[in-house]
């Protein structure tokens, strides 16, 4: 009697044992029904697009594309207009990067952000504090890049659309003249759920 209440038991401690072995393994979670399904934030992807559509648009330029030597550009401003909360210094450093690698090396970006360390390493130079192979003067920028980025929103349905217009000027540090201006604009796209509809 004892070895079926034992085979019982025992049956029973296997289907706990297997249930129990069952619920760990993977587990796919279909997306609830109030979740966003996609982003209608910009990402590094729609970053790589535009600037490759602005190396090919810059480098045209006649001013760049005729200069005997590359043209100096320094960044000075990209204003956010979107919703979307970002670092205008990361996208900045993000956009002159990927400028650089398609632009054929056809301009220059100064790095503004540190002039005054430069400024203090050279005196140091010229004083004899320190040793240099070399002296050489600061460049000055040939034109400034600036840029704006704007968004507007629009709902149909279950569906919400962002729409971003990133605007960007080319201007002649000389005399102000804007030599090249262009807008790159993208749209993405996210699901609803039914709280947000």
């Amino acid at each position: 009697m004892w070895y079926r209440k034992f085979g019982s038991f025992l049956t029973l401690y296997l289907i706990v044992l297997f249930v129990m072995v069952g619920c760990t393994g993977t587990v796919t979670r279909r997306p609830v029904d109030d979740e966003v399904v996609k982003t209608t934030d910009f990402t590094e992807v729609d970053i790589r697009a535009m600037c490759e559509k602005m190396a090919r648009s810059l480098i045209e330029v006649p001013q760049i594309a005729r200069a005997q030597t590359p043209p100096t550009i320094a960044f000075i401003d990209m204003k956010n207009r979107t919703l979307q909360d970002f670092d205008s210094d990361n996208l900045l450093g993000s956009i002159r990067k990927k400028l650089l690698k398609y632009g054929e090396g056809k301009f220059v970006f100064l790095n503004r952000n540190i002039v005054e360390k430069i400024k203090l390493e050279r005196r140091r130079k010229r004083t004899g504090e320190v040793t240099s192979s070399t002296q050489e003067n600061l460049y000055g920028a040939d034109f400034f890049l600036s840029g704006q980025a704007f968004a507007e929103e629009r709902r149909q349905k279950s569906t919400r659309e962002v729409y971003y217009r990133f605007s960007f000027q080319l201007t002649n540090a000389e005399n102000s003249a804007i030599v090249w201006e262009e807008d790159h604009e993208f749209k993405k796209a996210a699901k609803l759920g039914t709280a947000y509809r």
